[in-house]
């Protein structure tokens, strides 16, 4: 197959001869029924479209947009050029093709010209399927539409000679290869169809040029394997641009384009991925945005539909989650193909959009962290956004000291709770944590400076062997801190601890009891008075020998007097001591178990049980949740139903299968 080209002046002069054409079509010349013309100076053809005058408001729904852009938004939807109304569409002549004898080429038969402006279309319905493109093509310079779908055309070749061309519809063939450059010289192009061929590239850049016309590009059911956020994000005003039903799985931004120019968003319209194999969410830098905040702005002028893909719902989605739910209030036809989570388990059929402010699904969003990523060895870690924390959790991981590493991240949260652990020191990545609890350990030590962070604002050192108490523990409040019952020597420089306790009290959210020795005696912080953090000594030995004297006579009064009482008394605090012993083993409320193979029983437990049970404040434990990962399966169902006030059974059918069968 052979083009006909012509010389740069030959372009020159043909382009002069295009504006002298539809020069004559001024727009004080057209006049189009219930329609306006569209004034747009970012779209190339825009003298020649025509809206609706429904537009914005009747056309469409598009209340959450920017006024602003609303006009833009419904005429890159409905303007059509003006000789596609039937007042102006005697300006259109069919063009006809034929092969030559020996059907080695395909050319354009010239018709006569029946006006004086004659717009040519191009149409094909023949019997004998197309292979290529007519020779002769680039000789009908104001060739406005080319319409032949349903041929086994193999080869788009550059095209760029149609400078006129609003309308190319190659749909339904058999096109491996596209020149995207050639697309590039088309500035009147407006709709292109490519859909149901067998593409599987598309070079970066190939329709975001300027100046051009592009709003309606379909590439449905083609091969691609990736796209190039160039190839959707396209920096002006446009109806679609749609990559359904192909391979996707992958989206590049090989250019390191920024949708944002100068810190404003350009265009908008549908981008339609429905139906690919897209898995993963890309990271803000690969969806061409500096932050999240450019993301949420971004859901005001670009609809996504990302329907029918198999999403893994991590974290990753947890960033992306206020946009999304503002573009499935936004745009029409945005909740029929919005997005289906398909794992992990625990998230698998919730439908993003569908879940506004549903904090327990939030919370599942999360992303394992490995050792590759320091993770200690026996501990499982995860990021969990929808809390704004990264969770190290070393439970029950027999340590006798503080890990070396954990994962490089901020707002750690590190449970290191029943270990064995006795010194704690101070290590580095401390400062990038917010809590750490290291109850039921048996520390003795603690490095001051570990009390001197700002960053770590809660510490729980509930049920260890702490026996002093450094003045660097003031620093931080009452409320944040628990030692739980401890017994201390105190001197009169501890004087401070009494002022510390009664502001924990003050804020009435003291988690500290604090028994202080002075004197081989025992008694409560807050009721001893500055005398006794620091007595004064006296020579009176009669009052040093009176004073015992007259507290053992009064208590020997007072035992003979009620004695019986007294044993009540001792042996129902006896009983509420054991009672908190017991209580303090206690981790959760209620241990659920279930086949988390059984989708059914698994959905409803998460969904509706869980769900319910903490709306009523009930901490939950669910076996492949809260288990430790790579623990033994029967020791840790044993451990956990000890750990928890009751247990709910979710009997399905073939909970007796389940591995985590009670």
């Amino acid at each position: 197959m052979k083009f006909v080209l012509y010389s740069s002046s030959t372009w020159k002069y043909l382009v002069f001869l295009i504006q002298i054409i539809f020069q004559s079509f001024s727009t004080g010349n057209i006049t189009i029924p219930e329609h306006f013309q569209w004034l747009e100076t970012s779209v190339a053809s825009a003298s020649r479209l025509y809206c609706p005058k429904c537009c914005p408001h009747a056309c469409g729904k598009y209340e959450f947009i920017p006024e602003s852009s609303k006009v833009a938004l419904c005429c890159a939807e409905y303007a059509k050029p003006f000789w596609n109304f039937p007042k102006y569409s005697h300006l259109q002549t069919n063009l006809h093709m034929e092969y030559n004898d020996d059907f080695s080429e395909l050319y354009i038969k010239q018709p006569k010209p029946i006006n004086s402006v004659t717009l040519y279309v191009l149409r094909y319905n023949g019997k004998r399927l197309l292979s290529c493109l007519p020779y002769n093509i680039c000789e009908y310079h104001d060739l406005v539409t080319v319409n032949l779908s349903d041929n086994k055309i193999q080869n788009l070749p550059n095209i760029s000679c149609l400078l006129n061309l609003d309308t190319l519809d190659l749909s339904k063939n058999n096109i491996r290869n596209i020149n995207s450059s050639s697309f590039s010289q088309l500035i009147f192009l407006r709709y292109l169809d490519l859909s149901d061929n067998f593409i599987s590239y598309l070079k970066p850049g190939a329709f975001n040029y300027r100046p051009g016309s592009l709003m309606h590009i379909k590439m449905r059911r083609n091969r691609l394997y990736s796209i190039d956020l160039t190839n959707f994000h396209l920096g002006y005003w446009f109806y679609e641009v749609d990559y359904a039903q192909n391979k996707i799985s992958e989206i590049t931004n090989k250019l390191n384009w920024n949708v944002f120019r100068k810190d404003k968003l350009v265009g908008g319209g549908y981008v339609k991925f429905k139906a690919n194999y897209l898995s993963h969410f890309p990271t803000p830098k690969e969806f061409g945005l500096r932050n999240m905040n450019q993301a949420y702005i971004l859901a005001f002028s670009y609809s996504y539909q990302f329907g029918d893909n198999p999403w893994h719902c991590d974290c990753s989605l947890f960033q992306y989650i206020k946009s999304i739910e503002l573009a499935s209030l936004k745009f029409k036809g945005f909740i029929k193909n919005n997005l289906t989570c398909s794992s992990p388990p625990q998230v698998k059929g919730y439908t993003v959009g569908d879940s506004t402010g549903n904090s327990s699904f939030y919370d599942l969003l999360i992303c394992n962290i490995t050792m590759k990523n320091k993770c200690p060895p026996r501990c499982y870690c995860f990021q969990q956004p929808s809390k704004k924390r990264v969770v190290v959790n070393c439970y029950f991981s027999h340590r006798s000291k503080l890990p070396i590493q954990v994962p490089d991240f901020d707002n750690l949260d590190i449970n290191l709770s029943r270990n064995k652990i006795k010194t704690v020191e101070y290590l580095i990545y401390l400062r990038r944590t917010k809590s750490i609890d290291l109850s039921y350990n048996r520390i003795v030590e603690i490095d001051p400076l570990i009390f001197e962070i700002k960053t770590l604002t809660i510490i729980n050192l509930y049920q260890n062997r702490i026996k002093v108490l450094d003045k660097s523990v003031r620093q931080k409040s009452p409320c944040n801190i628990a030692f739980g019952e401890i017994k201390i020597v105190c001197t009169c420089e501890m004087l401070w601890i009494k002022i510390w306790l009664e502001r924990g009290n003050s804020q009435s959210c003291n988690k500290n009891h604090v028994t202080c020795e002075i004197k081989s005696k025992q008694k409560d912080a807050m009721l001893l008075s500055k005398e006794d953090f620091c007595p004064v000594e006296s020579n009176d030995s009669f009052f040093l020998i009176a004073l015992p004297v007259a507290t053992l006579l009064i208590c020997f009064v007072i035992y003979q007097r009620f004695k019986y009482e007294i044993k009540l008394v001792v042996r129902k605090i006896q009983n509420q001591s054991n009672a908190t012993i017991m209580n303090s083993e206690i981790d959760f409320d209620v241990y659920i178990s279930l086949n988390i193979e059984n989708n059914a029983g698994t959905a409803w437990a998460i969904h509706t049980l869980n769900v319910y049970l903490e709306q009523h404040g009930m901490k939950t434990c669910i076996p492949y949740r809260d288990f430790e990962p790579g623990g033994i399966q029967v020791e840790q169902i044993y451990k956990n139903i000890i750990r928890s006030r009751f247990y709910i059974v979710v009997l399905t059918e073939d909970y007796q299968e389940s591995q985590f069968k009670i």
